[in-house]
């Protein structure tokens, strides 16, 4: 049979392609061409595997387990720290002596609880005012740290908390202030009743009527009366 010159080109370009597959991409001019090694896939076993009872052809066998190790797990990430709230401190105060009271100062003293902040600049003098209002005087110190409510326990009569954080840190009713403002609650440090801070009230002023509501609320809890310098303040606005 005749080799016509298309089938030639054919088979000469298989030739080439099979080179190429054995990784020969250069022939040197004149060189006999090299024999291209045919392959061919193995197919595998079709002989079935026996395990137990069970016929299970080789082509559906589990696969071994692989040598190489599982890829690394990515570093778990501790939980963000809780940040540290505000610093509250708490201080003993004792009402005035000008108020000429008849119940014993000691009897009728308060432990205010507030944040560090409140106690200076013009939350401080705000906060004096406050008290002087209701015949206390705010000390002078810088307080101490509040570390737990029991060791507030018989410091004295009543505690005064102001602030949403100062009153958290007081109360065991798990409640925000504003549900509970002005009202008494009993704690491990005593009978306490909570209203708004001086640093709430900058930006809150309608809200100094609530306070002054709360501060004769704990007058009247202790039996005291509103100082005469407070009444003739009322009196004359």
């Amino acid at each position: 049979m005749k080799t016509t010159l298309h089938q030639t080109l054919n088979l000469l370009a298989a030739h080439v392609e099979g080179l190429r597959e054995q990784g020969v991409t250069r022939l040197t001019v004149g060189a006999a061409l090299p024999e291209i090694r045919k392959t061919r896939s193995v197919a595998p076993s079709a002989e079935p595997r026996v395990r137990g009872n069970e016929t299970r052809p080789a082509s559906e066998s589990r696969p071994s387990a692989s040598t190489s190790p599982p890829p690394a797990r990515a570093a778990e990430h501790a939980p963000a720290s809780k940040p540290a709230g505000p610093a509250l401190v708490y201080l003993r105060t004792e009402r005035s002596p000008e108020c000429a009271d008849a119940h014993d100062r000691a009897d009728t003293a308060l432990i205010l609880v507030c944040e560090k902040n409140d106690l200076v600049g013009e939350n401080g003098e705000l906060l004096a005012r406050m008290l002087h209002a209701i015949g206390y005087p705010l000390p002078t110190d810088t307080g101490k740290p509040l570390e737990a409510v029991a060791d507030l326990h018989g410091m004295a009569a009543r505690i005064l908390c102001f602030g949403a954080a100062a009153h958290a840190a007081v109360s065991t009713l798990k409640m925000d202030l504003s549900l509970l403002r002005g009202k008494w609650q009993s704690t491990p440090g005593g009978r306490m009743i909570a209203t708004h801070a001086p640093s709430y009230l900058e930006g809150n002023p309608a809200g100094k009527k609530a306070v002054w509501a709360d501060l004769k609320n704990l007058l009247q809890d202790l039996g005291l009366d509103i100082p005469d310098w407070t009444k003739k303040q009322v009196k004359g606005s």
